[in-house]
């Protein structure tokens, strides 16, 4: 071959080299923008007056199941929808029970090698009947069964590590309201159920997850309330651990006489510490703060944080979900300008957050997200309600990056079911009763966090280190407290009644080793504090006296 058929022969070849380096690159570049692609999304059915999500989980093929609530012709109907990874329906079923005003869905398990899926929720008959019930579909969205249980409304479910199915229900067999805390095989059979009952509270008034850690024990969370005539005397968080059997190991109850604390949520990190998610409510003013808080493996506290956003919380954290490094995702939703607002932050191992973000609508429009779930891209998925105001609210799906930034294109869906008419089959187990008598109570101190609310539009302003690390303990006190921050040096601390009134101003240099203030002749009651340096609230919260 001469020099001149070489040089285009070796010019021919670079061509080519160059053209499939360009269709790699190609290739490479549409797969990392379609990971990287958020779905925003809105589910709506022919003809219903009101649909919205209870939840979702995220299915072994990477694709999405969603579970909610559909309504029309003055009757309520269970909705399942299964998506593939982009949010495009792939099959939906539409089930009406018989003799059923309202149909409530939950929670929802894939089946361990993708044996299908398991879905609870209640049934409300009446004003004064209602049922738990269990539904399985295959991997299609075929019903395989559907069972109920008399007087109980199921709560949670996650696969537990023997293959079986572990559940939590509110249950009304006594006069007092119950925990259940079930197990069932795929096939709906019960191994054991158990009925939890606290001797010192009137009721249990929330139920709200359960968690299997990997020593097979079981974690249950969810509230005791003690009410006297009409009037509420407490209401607070209870955490219990179990046997892989249901035998009970420990119980314990967190809060005071005085305060109204629920939990939402509860999951744990690579040590096995607890994280729950809730709502305080401040009385007299009725204001719910968010709120997370972190238990050891034997029920001891770690550390209490309260998050507010300058405004009314609605609801306060509805959902927490902590990494195996020990970071934080959380969901809660406030009120603003333009209505209910949608509010995802990061915290790290301790609860000072790291990024924040608000999602906006127009001013026309609302949206809420009930719960959360990781994604295979490293980013989430969010679902609740969308709707215009002053319209019905339409089921919604939003996903987002791993800094929480939102896609706010929303695409609307019209989906399409013909409606399954079926009867259900009565379940009547053998409870087994727990009396939870040894319950121990365990006070908390509360550190108040303030997320910034510039957070803007599309959410994706971030804004680093945006609280400082402010403690106020030991709370309930009788004679003194302490102020201790990180990493202002100096602060204004001040000190109110419940009537507002300003009863201690005090400066103080934190980098003191002794921050204390006397209260010793403050009369016992509720007294919320705040932390001002340079004119900016920095995080407040309220402090017990009871002498």
């Amino acid at each position: 071959m001469n020099n001149q058929n070489l040089y285009k022969y070796l010019s021919l070849k670079s061509i080519v080299a160059i053209c499939n380096y360009i269709i790699v690159c190609f290739i490479l570049l549409s797969s990392s923008l379609k990971a990287q692609s958020n779905i925003a999304k809105k589910y709506k059915l022919a003809d219903s007056t009101y649909s919205y999500v209870s939840n979702v989980i995220k299915t072994s093929d990477g694709g999405f199941l969603i579970i909610g609530q559909n309504a029309f012709n003055n009757s309520s109907y269970l909705i399942i929808i299964k998506t593939n990874d982009s949010g495009d329906t792939l099959w939906t079923q539409n089930i009406h029970c018989i003799n059923i005003l309202q149909a409530i869905p939950r929670c929802a398990v894939e089946l361990i090698n993708s044996q299908g899926y398991i879905i609870a929720g209640y049934l409300f008959a009446s004003s004064t009947l209602s049922y738990g019930f269990l539904l399985r579909l295959d991997t299609n969205g075929n019903i395989l069964w559907f069972k109920k249980i008399y007087s109980s409304e199921f709560c949670s479910c996650i696969n537990s590590l023997d293959g079986n199915i572990l559940l939590t229900a509110y249950s009304f067999f006594n006069p007092a309201k119950t925990y259940l805390l079930m197990k069932i095989t795929p096939s709906g059979n019960v191994n054991w159920i158990k009925g939890i009952t606290d001797v010192i509270a009137t009721s249990i008034t929330n139920h709200e997850n359960i968690v299997q850690l990997s020593d097979s024990t079981i974690i249950l969370c969810g509230s005791t309330q003690l009410q006297i005539g009409n009037n509420i005397q407490y209401v607070r968080n209870f955490i219990g651990k179990f046997s892989d059997n249901g035998n009970l190991l420990w119980a314990r109850t967190y809060g005071d006489s005085l305060t109204i604390i629920q939990p939402n949520s509860i999951s744990y990190d690579n040590l096995n510490h607890l994280i729950l998610a809730g709502r305080h409510t401040l009385t007299p003013s009725g204001q719910t703060i968010g709120y997370l808080m972190c238990v050891d493996t034997t029920g001891n506290l770690v550390w209490y944080r309260e998050y507010d956003g300058l405004s009314y919380d609605i609801g306060g954290i509805v959902k927490a979900n902590v990494l195996a490094n020990g970071e934080i995702y959380a969901l809660k939703r406030k009120n603003s300008i333009n209505g209910s607002v949608p509010q995802f932050f990061k915290t790290n191992s301790n609860g000072s957050p790291l990024w924040n973000k608000i999602i906006f609508v127009a001013t026309n429009e609302e949206i809420y997200f009930k719960n959360f779930i990781e994604t295979s891209n490293i980013g989430f998925a969010l679902c609740g309600g969308f709707r215009v105001i002053g319209s019905p609210y339409e089921m919604a799906l939003t996903t987002t990056d791993s800094s929480g930034n939102f896609n706010c294109s929303w695409i609307d869906t019209l989906i399409t079911s013909s409606t399954i008419t079926i009867s259900t089959q009565i379940i009547s187990p053998n409870v087994s009763s727990i009396s939870l008598n040894d319950s121990a109570q365990a006070y908390f101190e509360t550190s108040g966090i303030i997320l910034s609310d510039y957070c803007t539009g599309t959410g994706t302003n971030e804004l680093d280190n945006i609280s400082h690390d402010i403690s106020v303990f030991p709370n309930p006190t009788n004679c003194s407290i302490f102020i201790q921050a990180n990493p202002i040096k100096q602060i204004e601390f001040i000190l109110s009644n419940s009537m507002g009134q300003e009863i201690i101003s005090k400066s103080l240099n934190i980098t003191s080793p002794t921050n204390q203030i006397q209260v010793t002749n403050l009369a016992d009651g509720i007294y919320f504090w705040k932390a001002i340096s340079r004119g900016e609230i920095l995080a407040n919260g309220k402090i017990i006296i009871i002498k």
